[in-house]
């Protein structure tokens, strides 16, 4: 609500939002609620632009840990 207040998210009239600017989030799960309008796990919840891996799968694959 705060975004929409901020024309930082505009309601276009479709079944989605446009985010009109960089909004900097602290964390990918933050990230990743403020899309889906949940509390999600970011690291799971965000996936790689084939849809079949996730970030947290992404960073596994080269000895990361996930950002806290």
């Amino acid at each position: 609500a705060e975004g929409l207040a901020a024309g930082l998210i505009v309601d276009r009239g479709g079944p989605t939002l446009e985010v009109t600017k960089n909004i900097p989030l602290g964390s990918v799960s933050l990230a990743a609620a403020v899309v889906s309008g949940n509390d999600v796990a970011g690291t799971n919840a965000w996936k790689r632009q084939s849809g079949t891996e996730s970030y947290a799968q992404w960073l596994a694959q080269r000895g990361s840990l996930p950002p806290m």
